[in-house]
Formats: C-alpha cells, structure tokens, sequence
C-alpha cells in the first residue's frame, strides 16, 4: 500500500471509529445564547490577529475577533501559525470579564492542505475568578487530523472566567482553530457595568498555565474506567492475583519445541556458532540461534528496568516548569519522598518523578524490583514474546534472558557544531574517529554477548531530502558542502560555467562556489539522489569497519529508520549491513517492498498502536483495546508470512505520563500495560495468539488471518 493511501485509510478509519465522539456531549439546553463580550489571547499570535507592532500577543475583543464571529461555514483561508512557531503545542486563552454558568464550549478545527499537519487533540481547561487553580474539563481527538472538525465539551453549569484550549500539533506548519463557540445558558443575565478589563499579564500566565490532571496514582483525573485504581489495597490485590495466575509460567522458553533462545527445533538445523546470524530457509530469511535453529524475533521495545526508573522511563515525568524551578501544578498529590525515594531522580538535568515506580512499590513491597523483574518475565513469556528488541541497557530482567537489540551512539560526536539538525556529517575529517572514540569500549566489553541479535547505529537519524537542503545553505567551513561542490565539479568534468548555470548562480571558482547558498530546486532529483548515496555509503563502511574490527561476532542492522530519511540513504547502506532495520508506525507489512530487489533481510525495530483516552493520546488510534489487540494480531501474522522480515518490536512496555503538551515529551498509550501496572487484558489476549502462532505462520503450516477474518 502506498503510504498516502495509507494517511488515507487511516484517516477514514480514525472518523468511522470515533463517530460516536461527534455526537454532542449532552444534550442542548433548551435555550442557550453565545458569549459575545470578553476577549482571547494566543500564546503565539498568528500574522493575521492578536499582536502589536512588535510581534507581542495583545487580547482580541470577542466582537472583532475571527476566532469569535459565529462565522462556522466559511473562513476563507485558514489562520496559520508560521512554520516553526512555538513548540509542538500551543494555547488560546479566553477571558469572560466575569464568571458565567457555561452550558457548553464547542471548538470548530480548522482545515490543513496536508493531512498530517492539522491538529491532533485540544485539551480545554477553565477556572473561575477565585479558583486558583486551572482545571481540565476534557481532552479529545480532532479527527481526521489536517481535515477540520468540530467538538463540544460540556460545562454542565459550571461557574467559569478563564478557558484555556491547548492544541497538540503534529508538524512545523500548523493550523490553528477556526471558531470556539462558548455558550452560556439563557439566563445567564449578567450586568455590563460588573465586566472588567483583560490583563495583559494574567492571560499571558494563563496561556502557559498547566491544569490540574492526575491523582495520587498518576491516572486521568477527569475521566474514569472500570479498572481505575482507587486505593493500595487495590494494587496489592491485584499484585496478589497476577502473580498465583504467572505461578507455572516458565522464566526460560526452552522446551522440546524451543531452544534456550526461543529459536524452533526440529524443522531445519544449522551448526551453532555461539551467536545470532541470519539465513535463508526455503525462501524465506530467519534469524539462526546460537545453536543453530530458525528464529523470528518478537519482542517488546523498554520492557527493562530503564522503564521504570525514575532517572528514565515512560512513566516518568518533570517535576518543575520547564526551564525554572516553579512546581507544576499537574499534580493532585506526589508520591511521599520520605516513602517512595525512588520514584525522583535526575535525567538530563530534569528533576522527574515516576509514578509506576512508586505504584510498583506499593504493589510489591520494598523488594518491588525484584517481584516485578519476575512478573515482567512471566508475563513476556506467557504472553509469547521471545525478545526484549530495544530501549534497555541490556537483555536482562533479573532472571530472564532476552534477545536484544544493542544500541550504538555517535557519542561525543553530539557535541560537534557540525550537525544538520540531528543528522551526522560523514564527510567530516574526525567522523571516524569520533565513532570509534565512542564506541570502542562498548563493542569490545559486548562482543561474547551471546544474546545480542545485532547492532543498530543511532535512531532514526539517516538523511532525508531535508537534509540536503539544509547542506546547500552552508558555506565551505562544512566538509559536505565542500564535498558537494567537489562532487558537481567530478561530474561536470570541472566545467565552471555548466555548473554555474545549471545553479543559477555566478561566480569565479569552485572555491567560492562552496561559500554559496544553493537553491534545491535547480539541482535534479538524479544529483541529489547520488550525493545522498555517495553520503550514506561513507557513513555505513565507516560504520561497518569499525563494528568488525571490535565486535566480528554479531550482525549490524542498520539505523532503525523512518520516514525521514529517503530511499537513497536506505540504498547506500546496502553492501555495509546484514540487515536493514525500521521504525513503521504502519500496520502494513508491506511498507518497505521496495527494497525486497535488494535480498536483504530486514528488522522493525519499532511499531505501535493506541487508544485515545485517559489522559493519553498516542499514534495509530483503534477504537478500544480489543480492537488495539486485534490490529497487532493481524499484522504480527503477516509479518511471520513475509519473507523479508525476520522480526520486530512492539512501542513499548509500559504507557507515557499523561501529559497533555505542556512539557516536550510524549504521552502516549502505547503501553501493554498502563502507569498502574494493569495490563490491558483485552488487548494481550490478542498478542499471545498472535505470538504463538507466528512459527506455524512462518514455517507455512499455518495461514495468517485476513481482516475480514478478524473482524477489523
């Protein structure tokens, strides 16, 4: 399937899902009437509205404001914030002049030209005048994201002076609503004389303002769920019951069918060489165990003990405002200090708290890392995976061994000046060294690691058209521009006036030419494809070089990339690496075929699915957790089937903290089990069928299932 189609279906798949949603939230008063008299403030104003001479947010009145006249059908051109502006998400603060009782907001998204630019969720938050806190009244999926669409949140009588709406953005170039209705009941009577003036600094604090979002366990505090945790003693007895239902699990695969490793017996044999290579058996490409049997990895990416340190993991989250030292206000209550130490450490120079740790602690005891290293096992194996894929320090929960990814960093080359963006210059002089200097240590200390699958460079850092681009704005001080320049001199046999006129540019040597700004689109898609293979096959010798000096037992799989990069970049890693690794956030086994030419086998190193709600948003919605478990089924199965991919990694253990962008990190449900520690059931029910039957599938005793044949 083509990737737009792809955006397509899913888009047509998130609205059929979520039509429900659209219905209004309760129903209408009998009789209602539209605020007209306040003000609103963005965060970032838009060129068009709400900013001074100098660029500074001022209030727009509700009479004159876009956002505010009644206008639904017809806008015109939708206001756009500029590319770049602000941070992945951003507010508009509206102020009553008054407390009012609200019967309802409802906010109107407005079109993107490209659907994934559009606005993915508006969280909407209010006080009134002597509250002094800001309290979230709900969050909801704007679907399809980049096409518009409507949503009402219900106020239901609510007394209310300030409302925040806080928009989630998905890219750069984004769009910003087009109508926010705020309806108030009929008599709802106020005395003009009574409303005050906006202040300029209360609305720019408000604009930031983090409203009041999770319990003393972490959990949505604005919407509730059967399983929602409610007490310790609840945990307790849930530990209790989980671990009597793991009791015959065994830690270790190894059986009559298995090997230690989770590879297949008995089917075809190969001699054992101590560590994972790769073969192809009747058609198809396997990964062979150490003792030589087939092997198709299925894991679980953060599933260590990194998941749930309060220095690292999914759960964590800051405990300050960004960039000072002023508390958030997101929490009802914190875990105790003096009780839960381990639930606060440092990372990057954030101070965080983790909440699953502290749940842990309460679940498990004060040797809660230890139980859980023993329930996560279990739990793996029961469930079927035979992984641990990626994000861990290593393969090991304490008592059981995984296959594992391992992950190579271009430490200290962070800290080099010479970056396009995230990416690596390969072209530069200290690019080897700087490789080796950062990872020479940790091929050597890992090379008698039996339990390595294989190494993976960086994470989703290969070259894209994007980089390329930004290389033609530097001067000669970058070795690839340099080596750009020197690359159109090769090629135009040193012919000055030809390149210079394919350019459009004047000048009088190819020395100065490298001090000019290049325009992308005078240069042919043939020149720029063959620079970004000449660039990726430097990076992937050098690369492959030094892993096979320090570490010639284990594989390399390339750099886990996604849609960033471009095919070129995939192309010019061909003859350096024993596998190609992806990031797809797809449920299509299909996505990279274009590479099957290349006889390589291939690794996702990274997918995920989500279920909106709680709190947490995610990528690739299903509908509820069945359904969530049923996508993964499918595409495990089809997977299996393929030729060319030999195994992958579901994102991730555990679920985000459920921020909701006032921090820049992720709040994802992606988790098999949630910030409390509960697995979501319904959907693991799916991943152990799935998991189990993948070697049938793969071997060609069993076929996967269709959709049709699932239900989805």
């Amino acid at each position: 399937m083509q990737l737009a189609n792809y955006h397509f279906a899913l888009a047509v798949w998130i609205l059929v899902a979520a039509v429900p949603l659209l219905l209004p939230a309760k129903p209408l008063a009998a009789e209602t009437q539209t605020v007209k008299t306040g003000y609103y403030l963005y965060q970032y104003p838009p060129a068009e509205e709400g900013q001074d001479a100098d660029g500074k947010p001022i209030p727009v009145p509700f009479a004159e404001g876009r956002l505010t006249d009644g206008d639904i059908e017809d806008h015109g051109e939708a206001v756009s914030w500029a590319p770049g502006t602000g941070s992945g998400s951003m507010s508009v603060v509206f102020d009553l002049l008054t407390d009012r009782v609200l019967d309802r907001i409802t906010f109107v998204a407005g079109p993107s030209p490209i659907p994934w630019h559009g606005m993915q969720t508006a969280a909407v938050s209010c006080r009134a005048s002597s509250d002094p806190k800001l309290r979230l009244v709900g969050m909801e999926l704007l679907w399809p994201w980049g096409q518009g669409g409507m949503q009402s949140f219900a106020m239901n009588g609510q007394k209310v002076r300030y409302i925040q709406i806080r928009l989630n953005r998905m890219h750069p170039a984004k769009f910003q609503p087009r109508e926010v209705i705020i309806e108030v009941a009929a008599d709802d009577s106020i005395d003009s004389a009574t409303l005050l003036e906006p202040d300029v600094e209360t609305l720019v604090r408000e604009c930031t303002r983090e409203p009041l979002l999770v319990d003393r366990y972490g959990q949505a505090l604005y919407e509730d769920w059967p399983e929602k945790v409610t007490s310790d003693e609840q945990l307790v007895m849930e530990g209790e019951e989980e671990t009597e239902l793991l009791a015959d699990v065994a830690l270790s695969p190894e059986s009559e069918r298995l090997d230690r490793y989770g590879g297949l017996k008995g089917w075809h044999s190969f001699p054992g060489t101590g560590f994972f290579r790769i073969e192809k058996i009747e058609g198809k490409w396997w990964f062979i165990t150490p003792e030589g049997n087939p092997y198709i990895a299925l894991g679980v990416d953060g599933c260590g003990a990194a998941t749930v340190g309060a220095n690292q993991g999914a759960a964590s989250t800051a405990l300050f405002v960004t960039g000072t030292q002023t508390p958030r206000e997101t929490f009802a209550e914190l875990p105790n200090l003096a009780q839960f130490p381990e639930a606060y450490g440092e990372y990057s120079g954030v101070k965080k708290v983790n909440f699953a740790t502290a749940n842990l602690k309460r679940k498990h005891g004060s040797d809660f890392m230890t139980r859980w290293h023993t329930v996560m096992g279990k739990r793996l194996r029961h469930w079927g995976f035979n992984a641990a894929a990626r994000w861990m320090r290593n393969g090991q929960i304490e008592g059981i061994d995984l296959p594992y990814t391992n992950l190579l960093w271009d430490w200290p080359g962070w800290s080099s000046p010479k970056r396009l963006g995230n990416r690596l210059d390969p072209f530069a002089p200290d690019f080897a060294a700087n490789m080796e200097a950062a990872n020479k240590e940790t091929l050597i200390s890992s090379r008698n690691d039996p339990w390595i699958l294989g190494w993976v460079f960086e994470n989703e850092n290969g070259w894209g058209y994007g980089t390329f681009n930004e290389m033609l704005g530097k001067n000669r001080d970058w070795p690839c521009k340099w080596e750009f320049v020197s690359f159109l001199a090769d090629r135009y046999d040193g012919n000055l006036v030809q390149v210079t006129e394919m350019l459009g540019v004047a000048t009088e040597s190819f020395d100065e030419l490298a001090d000019l700004p290049l325009d992308p689109q005078k240069i042919s898609n043939e020149l720029r494809g063959e620079f970004i293979r000449l660039a990726s096959e430097l990076y992937y010798r050098t690369l492959s070089e030094l892993i096979r000096k320090y570490d010639p037992n284990h594989l390399f799989l390339g750099s886990a990339l996604v849609y960033t990069g471009c095919p070129e970049w995939v192309e010019g890693s061909i003859d350096y690496v024993d596998g190609l690794s992806f990031n797809a956030y797809s449920h299509d086994a299909t996505l990279h075929d274009g590479y099957n030419k290349y006889d390589k086998p291939r690794i996702i190193l990274e997918f995920g699915l989500s279920v909106f709600g709680r709190g947490l948003g995610g990528w690739d919605f299903a509908p509820d957790h069945k359904t969530r478990g049923l996508i993964y089924r499918h595409f495990v199965e089809q997977v299996a089937a393929h030729p060319y991919i030999i195994g992958l990694g579901y994102f991730k253990a555990f679920d985000d903290f459920p921020d909701i962008g006032f921090q820049p990190a992720e709040n994802f449900n992606m988790g098999l089990v949630n910030i409390c520690d509960q697995p979501y059931h319904e959907m693991v029910e799916q991943v152990k069928i799935a998991n189990e039957r993948a070697y049938d599938i793969r071997t060609g005793k069993a076929e996967p299932l269709t959709k049709e044949e699932l239900g989805l």
